[in-house]
């Protein structure tokens, strides 16, 4: 799949934001004709603390930086002002619907996003909001219906 093919296309998004100790991401998600969905996976991570990271948790971090499948803001603390501009430059390629978000720490952000335009959703992160989604996803996988383009940081998530 690539990007070009994407254009134009239905789109929700979905977005969960870190401050120091994790990544930022942003899940574009098109449904396809298979009935099932095309992944688009966006990560950002503090550079000051990318280092540390990589040490601390034993994942590759500065070779998945330095190879583009993650982006990273100046500092010590993730720069919501580069999510929120990566997040309109998408907005000029794909046609986005709706933007889901996990609002911890959100507020501000999400209220600059629908002053941008986007249709934003807010959900909490739970086990109850949670159990219904996950069995989703997890038979999107099992039955083949999502393409994600071998995104080695989605993988390695996906392994937690």
């Amino acid at each position: 799949m690539a990007r070009e093919d994407l254009r134009g296309r239905p789109c929700f998004l979905g977005l969960d934001l870190s401050s120091t100790r994790d990544l930022s991401s942003l899940v574009c998600v098109f449904p396809n004709d298979e009935e099932g969905y095309d992944v688009l996976p966006f990560f950002w991570v503090p550079q000051t603390n990318a280092a540390e990271r990589t040490q601390r948790d034993k994942v590759d971090y500065l070779g998945w930086i330095r190879d583009g499948h993650i982006r990273v803001t100046d500092g010590n603390v993730t720069d919501y002002d580069v999510i929120r501009r990566d997040i309109v430059e998408l907005s000029q390629k794909f046609n986005i619907r709706q933007l889901g978000v996990d609002r911890w720490n959100a507020t501000q952000l999400l209220t600059q996003l629908e002053g941008d335009g986007f249709t934003v959703m807010e959900h909490q992160q739970g086990f109850k909001s949670m159990t219904g989604p996950a069995k989703f996803l997890e038979m999107l996988i099992v039955s083949g219906k999502l393409e994600h383009g071998a995104n080695p940081v989605l993988d390695w998530m996906a392994s937690n």
